[in-house]
């Protein structure tokens, strides 16, 4: 919703989950400043210059700071979307498994690619990066948030607490600061608590006027599975 916002918020939530040290986290957030503030054209793999997709790069960073455990559940160093789209990538490239499939051989196979397919090929080869939402500036989102629930359309914002792409601290700060709405000055003191399945803690939440905030315990990326 605000990547000027969340984005540092990953690196404060590795350190806290004790993915990285300070040294580490004080490093990555002066890497951070250095991108968010358009002085980053000569960064370093695999940081980069901001872009929509995937901010400044900075997930990377952290997942090669801590040894690579899974983004979307950091109890787990199963193979993450991103590493499993690695090896599938290396697998369809051979030749041997292009012969087999009947692929043209000079052609690179790539999963898990914006703007591919039918938009790929209407646009020239550079326009493809247009796709990719290079230049796109970070606007918060959070404005519009305020208008829904402004005009009465009740919103429910969650996350798994091992998630650490989006996570709830991030999630948290930007409630908490960036959002205007008729509501603004009672959320920080609004009503939070457990709630609880089977009488048994899922998590804990927060409501006001039609703004819920949930964290479900013990889930990643794919809370919505749970």
């Amino acid at each position: 919703m605000d990547p000027a916002i969340q984005g540092p918020a990953t690196i404060d939530y590795s350190w806290w989950h004790g993915l990285i040290d300070k040294p580490t986290r004080d490093h990555l957030l002066a890497i951070w400043d250095r991108c968010a503030t358009g002085q980053g054209s000569e960064m370093e793999a695999p940081f980069h210059p901001f872009t929509v997709q995937d901010d400044c790069g900075m997930m990377w960073g952290i997942l090669q700071a801590s040894g690579h455990p899974n983004e979307y559940d950091i109890t787990t160093f199963d193979a993450n979307v991103d590493q499993v789209t690695f090896t599938s990538e290396a697998f369809y490239n051979m030749p041997e498994v292009k012969e087999a499939l009947h692929a043209p051989n000079d052609h690179f196979w790539h999963g898990c690619q914006w703007g591919e397919g039918r938009r790929r090929r209407q646009l020239a080869a550079k326009q493809h990066r247009l796709l990719y939402m290079d230049n796109d500036k970070p606007l918060s989102m959070a404005p519009y948030v305020g208008e829904l629930l402004d005009a009465g359309i009740p919103l429910l914002v969650y996350n798994g607490d091992r998630d650490m792409t989006t996570n709830m601290v991030g999630t948290e700060m930007v409630l908490n600061t960036r959002l205007e709405w008729k509501g603004k000055d009672q959320w920080l003191d609004a009503p939070r608590g457990l709630w609880k399945t089977d009488g048994y803690p899922s998590g804990w939440a927060k409501e006001l006027n039609g703004l819920t905030q949930a964290v479900v315990y013990n889930s990643g990326h794919m809370v919505p599975y749970k």
